[in-house]
C-alpha cells in the first residue's frame, strides 16, 4: 500500500496530481483532436 494515502479505497495524492495534469492537457487543449490530447 502507499503510504501517502490514508487507509480506506483512496486514491493516493501523487497519483491523483498526475490525473489532473492530465485531464488539463486534454480538457484545456487547443486541438481536442491532436495527438498530445488524445494522449492525456
Amino acid at each position: 500500500m502507499c503510504e501517502d494515502a490514508p487507509p480506506g479505497r483512496t486514491i493516493p495524492r501523487a497519483e491523483l496530481e498526475r490525473l489532473a495534469r492530465l485531464f488539463d492537457r486534454f480538457e484545456f487543449a487547443l486541438d481536442p483532436l491532436s495527438r498530445t490530447a488524445r494522449e492525456a
